[in-house]
């Protein structure tokens, strides 16, 4: 959800989004589910990532959360950081992105 606001409400300041962002064909390659909430309507079909949302958000600051043990293989987390991270540099603002990969499981 923290995706979604920062996307498309202009009072945020800056966002925080763990154990979500993640590669699509990366994460379908692990066979494991998803949530309801995260499967847009033809974004599959489309290429659309995490990333693509977030990119609306550029050059707002962001922290990036992710954990090695997820749903969301760390592989997938880690493609989709570059990705932010090249957003952020072309916007000049690399200052403004910031990401973790934490150990441990799914969750906050």
């Amino acid at each position: 959800m923290t995706a979604y606001l920062a996307l498309f409400d202009e009072r945020v300041a800056a966002a925080a989004p763990c154990c979500f962002l993640c590669d699509r064909y990366r994460h379908m390659l692990t066979t494991k589910g998803n949530d309801a909430e995260q499967m847009l309507q033809g974004a599959m079909c489309e290429g659309v990532n995490t990333s693509c949302l977030l990119a609306g958000f550029v050059p707002k600051p962001i922290f990036a959360g992710g954990v090695e043990a997820d749903i969301f293989p760390a592989v997938g987390f880690m493609a989709e950081v570059e990705r932010l991270r090249r957003f952020y540099e072309l916007a000049g603002r690399p200052d403004a992105f910031e990401h973790c990969l934490a150990p441990g499981r799914h969750a906050y």
